[in-house]
């Protein structure tokens, strides 16, 4: 049995259905204060649901659905509880609210919600509502922006969150947004035609995330970790980020080395952590800052890592223990880097070992980090030698390009361990105060053209030929400032 046209009056508080239908289907429901609609099974929406002024409930132990996309429930608080899911990823549920003080509250397995700006007043397109959504699965779509700045309480909490937003830009902060009360999602998953901005103080799990116009994609979990949660299975298929600019920061890490965080375009890249940073790109990275406080940097593109135009104030742009940058097709260029740990760089080369470019690599180690003159006298001796001490060793382990390699650092430039190595076809290693292996560990270099290398004054040179042409040596020397006073150093 159905219910099919149904106008109520003013004076009518409300109406009830009892439950012993088993579909129930709305059409043209109008109301002014309140309308209630209670089963245990399915309901459907044939046409509108109207109560303006009023409010609208729907509690079901089955489906609420809808037989038209276009079909709204228009009112000033919406309340809809399903025991199985409210809308189909096809044909999502409308909801209108008129009143800025009005909410939308919705619970059920899965929740597919459209929130039309048809509606010059629909105020969630302003968000000054109340929004509590609570699902398994919740996609939320809207031709307006997702969540602007001055919005008031809202509460999501879902497995997987997924979003398509036309025409606008997506920003959930639960910091900057003071009244975003809770929302706690475990997997995201969206598309918007603009930029999209997501702050979380829980892990933030990311499947995929794109903006159609190539917006910038800023992701935050300010206490835990940003991951992939696509599996190793079909990585590479699909992307985690779609976007121009790539602003990541994490209290703990940002992806992991099994499965790292993966970008499909060229952009720039600003990532900060405490733990691991762990990125895959396709294409090329442009470094703003890759910074991680007390983990390892390990960064992967197809076509060049290389300094962004706009860090040319920065100290460093790569900052962490371990620091592991691979290219596949393109340069290692123009970075400054700062390493507590080992330093591996590998420039033109596939995954399986094989060169696939004409590929240099040429980066510049610093060992200390920026004094600024107001904290010079709050630095503790410990901490000088750790951040600031110029003569810090550089450590490296397998430094390899397809092209040719230039390596600076301001102190000694020594082996990780035996299996360490520089190849290229020509290469350049200079340290500005310190020595260039050791006597007992020689750098290991295989060029199959001229070597040049300069250390610091009274410092050694010390290396070991593994290339089947021999060492040829262009020149080596005492590292020599660009001052005037001689050849300029390179």
């Amino acid at each position: 049995k159905n219910i099919n046209s149904i106008t109520t009056s003013s004076d009518e508080n409300k109406r009830r259905y009892d439950n012993m239908y088993t579909t129930k289907t709305a059409t043209n429901i109008r109301q002014e204060k309140e309308q209630n609609i209670n089963s245990k099974s399915d309901v459907v929406m044939n046409s509108n649901i109207n109560v303006m002024g009023g409010d609208v409930k729907i509690n079901t132990g089955g489906n609420i659905l809808t037989r038209n996309i276009n079909n709204m429930i228009n009112a000033d608080n919406i309340n809809l509880k399903a025991g199985k899911d409210i809308g189909t990823d096809l044909q999502p549920v409308q909801p209108v609210v008129y009143s800025k003080t009005g909410s939308i509250v919705a619970n059920a397995n899965n929740i597919y919600m459209n929130f039309n700006t048809m509606a010059e007043d629909n105020a969630f397109n302003k968000l000054e509502l109340k929004t509590l959504l609570t699902g398994g699965s919740i996609k939320l779509l809207t031709d307006g922006d997702l969540i602007e700045k001055n919005i008031s309480n809202i509460n999501i909490k879902a497995d997987n969150l997924s979003f398509d937003v036309k025409g606008g830009d997506v920003s959930l902060d639960v910091k900057k947004n003071s009244t975003l009360d809770n929302l706690s999602v475990s997997v995201l998953d969206g598309i918007a035609d603009g930029a999209i901005n997501i702050a979380l103080n829980d892990n933030l799990n990311i499947y995929s995330l794109r903006s159609r116009n190539n917006d910038d994609i800023r992701l935050t979990s300010y206490y835990f970790s940003i991951h992939s949660a696509i599996q190793n299975s079909i990585n590479g298929i699909i992307k985690n980020i779609y976007g121009k600019n790539v602003v990541l920061s994490a209290g703990g890490e940002i992806g992991t080395k099994e499965n790292p965080i993966t970008i499909a375009n060229d952009g720039n890249y600003y990532v900060t952590s405490k733990n691991d940073i762990n990125l895959k790109s396709d294409s090329r990275v442009y470094v703003d800052l890759l910074k991680s406080t007390s983990g390892n940097v390990n960064v992967e593109a197809g076509y060049g890592i290389m300094a962004a135009n706009s860090t040319d104030d920065l100290f460093y742009n790569v900052y962490g223990k371990d620091i592991n940058l691979t290219t596949h097709a393109g340069n290692l260029e123009n970075m400054s880097i700062f390493s507590d740990g080992v330093l591996n760089l590998i420039a033109g080369y596939t995954n399986d070992g094989k060169p696939s470019g004409l590929s240099d690599i040429n980066v510049t180690v610093v060992s200390h980090e920026k004094v600024l003159d107001e904290d010079a006298s709050k630095i503790t001796p410990e901490e000088y030698e750790r951040k600031y001490n110029l003569n810090k060793d550089l450590k490296i382990g397998k430094i390899q390009a397809s092209k040719d390699v230039s390596l600076y650092a301001d102190g000694s430039i020594i082996n990780a361990d035996k299996n360490s190595s520089v190849a290229g076809r020509e290469v350049i290693l200079a340290s500005k105060a310190g020595h260039v292996g050791t006597e007992s560990s020689p750098i290991n270099i295989n060029a199959s053209r001229n070597v040049s290398v300069y250390a610091g004054e009274d410092k050694n040179v010390c290396l070991n030929s593994l290339s089947e042409y021999g060492l040829s040596i262009d020149e080596i020397r005492t590292f020599v400032k660009n001052d005037g006073s001689d050849k300029s150093a390179p």
